[in-house]
């Protein structure tokens, strides 16, 4: 899906703690509409009543193809979002936008959902945030310890893989 949707600029918090992204309802609307014009899923009705956008993928499997969605943070490369980061399964072949209204917030929220699969930086001295994309399902860890000595030097005490 290729299609501009003017959100309102303004700040938005990363927040690893909330998984669903909260943004201005204006957008969210905007965002439900492309979305369900963009693709053949029949719309039901959100079973919790959360969600501004659920469709019924039933018939799909695991091909069920949604369209990425595009984020532009100012001064800063576009965050393309996949399926993975914008849907949540809420029932058995429905899956719903995990994009809800901000309005009653007061404030923008980039939930965890949105961040899976995505390295983000911190660099609180240039006050920049860096988003990356990651593989993360493929990634492997190795964790050490290190031990400061009182000569000032460190060595590697044990690691472990996971």
């Amino acid at each position: 899906m290729k299609a501009a949707i003017n959100a309102h600029q303004g700040n938005i918090i990363i927040d690893s703690g909330t998984p669903l992204t909260f943004i201005d309802n204006e957008t969210v609307q905007s965002v439900a509409n492309k979305v369900a014009s963009s693709v053949s899923f029949p719309k039901v009705a959100d079973p919790n009543g959360v969600f501004n956008l659920c469709l019924d993928v039933s018939g799909s499997g695991a091909d069920a193809k949604l369209p990425d969605i595009t984020f532009h943070f100012s001064g800063g490369a576009p965050v393309v979002l996949h399926e993975h980061n914008t849907f949540v399964e809420v029932a058995e072949n429905t899956l719903c936008l995990a994009f809800i209204s901000s309005d009653h917030l007061g404030v923008n929220i980039f939930g965890n959902i949105a961040q899976q699969n995505f390295h983000i930086g911190y660099d609180l001295n240039a006050m920049q945030l860096t988003v990356a994309p990651a593989d993360c399902a493929n990634m492997i860890h190795y964790i050490s310890i290190l031990v400061s000595e009182p000569d000032g030097g460190e060595q590697q005490t044990g690691g472990s893989r996971r």
